[in-house]
């Protein structure tokens, strides 16, 4: 907000008007002082190069004089308004391999013709770069967690003084707060912090503010625009029949990956009618790859995640408790999911719930008992939760992170605090489909 605030006066703001120009011989001294502070030990440079024998020196070396012209060029003339596209440095550099950034964005996209042929044009077009530019100062797109310091100052020999400082986490370090004599001002121009990094090499933040960065950022941004659209895009070179029925049910999918062989597909589907925050993780398998018997277990995992979905979520305290506390991420998946991995949250539940041989053996007799990770992302005090949901309607809660399970189906204080799921102990409890408590059981995690 402060950013688009800044922005925003800047351009309400008259341009300054350029400044009597000067030589790179009329400086007679030059002030870095270029610092970063975050994880870790900070770094810093605060030197002053003085006029000696026609150079500005110091110990460390000269500067050169051109780059300093190019500099003294920039600051002399740079206004405030923003910068387009060109200023930028979109040029044939930038687009040698525009399938770079797709192939972070989906692997494997990369590889099938029509995606990138759709993917270029939408790299290259006037309206990504416009988007691009407008976002970086407007809702800390690229803000890192740290805080860089850049300040020059250059004094010239007739008295004259230019300094140019920033401390923003932004690309290019932009906006630079410039004082051009009795002028001040901000400006989003990137020729400055070019002009900076040309000419103090040993500056800590030349690498953020030369811009070297801009290509993979604006790759990672197209990416985020166009997720959905580079995922459609795949999906429907690879199996266009199930490309078809996600369209025709409304199906969407988020956090799609492909295996490098095309023949396996992982990610996470919501249906039409679902909470907001509710999905299935999906697991479509058909190596060797064969596009027939890939759309085809496709087809059948989704309808059969559907299925498995739509009657948890019809459970009536599942229904309440969306209606009561409609910030949860609820994620859902078959038992066997994630098998392959003994650490994984499927298996640690599922030897919980053997604990208690009789629940094994109902378990182990119910091909559509569903896993449930629950997670509170606003609102209140945050809790996690970890749930089988048996065929019959049955809910068995094996985990939690907070003190008391102050959410859900039970109500505050009915399960003893010390039971979440990094101790040793646990509590095995069971609800029916109203959200009673049907059993609770302590039981030893060791070994789990």
């Amino acid at each position: 907000m402060i950013a688009a605030l800044a922005l925003v006066a800047a351009l309400a703001s008259p341009s300054p008007a350029p400044q009597a120009h000067h030589t790179a011989a009329d400086i007679v001294s030059v002030e870095l002082d270029s610092s970063w502070g975050g994880l870790g030990a900070g770094r810093y440079v605060r030197t002053t190069y003085r006029r000696h024998d026609g150079y500005l020196s110091n110990d460390a070396g000269s500067l050169s004089s051109e780059h300093l012209q190019t500099l003294l060029n920039v600051i002399e003339s740079v206004d405030a308004s923003t910068p387009s596209p060109t200023e930028f440095g979109f040029g044939t550099t930038l687009y040698d391999r525009p399938v770079d950034g797709l192939a972070r964005c989906l692997n494997v996209a990369d590889t099938l013709p029509d995606v990138v042929t759709w993917w270029s044009a939408v790299f290259v077009s006037s309206e990504s770069r416009r988007a691009f530019i407008a976002t970086l100062y407007t809702n800390d797109w690229k803000a890192s967690d740290d805080y860089p310091h850049e300040r020059i100052i250059l004094r010239m020999s007739d008295g004259t003084n230019y300094s140019a400082q920033s401390d923003t986490n932004n690309i290019y370090m932009l906006p630079f707060h410039v004082v051009r004599g009795d002028i001040v001002f901000d400006t989003y121009a990137p020729a400055l912090p070019r002009a900076i990094a040309d000419v103090f090499t040993i500056g800590v933040n030349r690498d953020r503010f030369s811009g070297d960065e801009i290509e993979n950022d604006y790759g990672m941004f197209v990416c985020k625009q166009n997720a959905e659209g580079v995922r459609q895009r795949t999906i429907a070179a690879v199996a266009p029949k199930l490309a078809a029925f996600i369209r025709r049910n409304g199906v969407m999918l988020k956090g799609v990956s492909l295996a490098s062989s095309l023949a396996e597909l992982d990610g996470y589907a919501s249906f039409i009618g679902w909470p907001r925050n509710a999905r299935f993780e999906v697991r479509i398998r058909a190596a060797p790859y064969n596009a027939p018997l890939f759309q085809k277990a496709g087809i059948s995992e989704l309808r059969a995640s559907s299925a498995l979905g739509e009657r948890v979520l019809q459970t009536p305290w599942v229904k309440h408790w969306f209606a009561s506390v409609p910030t949860w991420y609820f994620v859902m998946s078959t038992l066997d999911n994630n098998a392959h991995n003994p650490y994984s949250s499927e298996v640690s539940t599922r030897r919980t719930v053997c604990k208690i041989p009789t629940l094994c053996a109902q378990l182990d007799r119910d091909p559509g008992a569903v896993f449930v990770y629950a997670n509170q992302i606003g609102g209140g005090t945050p809790q996690a939760t970890e749930w089988v949901f048996l065929s019959d309607g049955r809910a068995i809660l094996t985990g939690f992170s907070s003190e008391l399970l102050t959410v859900g189906p039970a109500p505050a204080g009915d399960i003893a605090s010390g039971r979440g799921w990094w101790m040793d102990r646990a509590t095995v409890t069971v609800f029916d489909r109203e959200g009673q408590i049907l059993s609770s059981v302590p039981v030893t995690r060791t070994g789990i």
